[in-house]
């Protein structure tokens, strides 16, 4: 479904990606960055692609810069997707810079409307909660996809050194951004993690973590 709007509110909502923010928590950081950047993508190319008209009062250099914004978070998304996340984060930082500065150049216009994809955000959102993996089941595949061998006993090694604040796995995986737990304590029956932005003193059984690293495993 498209959505008339002023181009001044076309980037409005940006930083949760066009989402409500309970549902823009319920990412992970890889999740929040590839939202953001598809809703850039979406609102830039409404504007590039609307002709121009010059009773709009707009300067036309208005539609370049959008056009220049649009493949500049298009190719970030891309990247994103490849899991290269230093170009994405590279590209997402010049993407938002872009986005600024067209922002600030459209807010005082309002005589232009432009047809938005308001589908978009609605048709990732349900997809995400159809398919969102959880912060927890996310260190889970991670480790398994980057441990040789992946084992019961490594998961819990792993965990077990993040909870006592050591170098392990876990911490570069937090550092690229892929990873949003940080493991408290790992006892026989319990672990305990946090999530980071989100929900501390979560805990699982330990009994149940072989039953995840099956399913890690069957996803490789």
């Amino acid at each position: 479904m498209k959505i008339s709007i002023s181009v001044q509110d076309l980037f409005n909502g940006h930083t949760t990606g066009g989402l409500e923010f309970g549902d823009w928590l319920t990412l992970n950081s890889e999740g929040q960055l590839k939202q953001r950047l598809s809703f850039i993508v979406s609102r830039a190319k409404a504007l590039h692609t609307t002709p121009y008209s010059p009773d709009s009062g707009m300067p036309g250099n208005a539609w370049g810069d959008a056009q220049l914004l649009h493949q500049t978070a298009a190719s970030a998304l891309i990247a994103a997707n490849d899991r290269d996340f230093l170009t994405a984060a590279t590209l997402a930082m010049d993407a938002g810079r872009m986005m600024a500065q067209l922002n600030a150049l459209l807010a005082t216009h309002d005589r232009l409307k432009v047809m938005v994809d308001y589908r978009q955000s609605m048709v990732d959102r349900a997809e995400k909660k159809k398919g969102h993996k959880g912060p927890l089941t996310v260190a889970i595949d991670e480790m398994a996809r980057r441990i040789p061998g992946c084992s019961y006993a490594d998961l819990l090694t792993e965990m077990n050194a993040d909870a006592q604040g050591q170098e392990c796995l876990l911490y570069d995986l937090r550092e690229q951004g892929l990873v949003t737990v940080k493991f408290v304590s790992v006892t026989a029956e319990q672990i305990t993690y946090d999530i980071l932005n989100g929900t501390k003193g979560k805990t699982l059984k330990t009994s149940t973590l072989s039953n995840k690293l099956t399913e890690a495993k069957k996803a490789l």
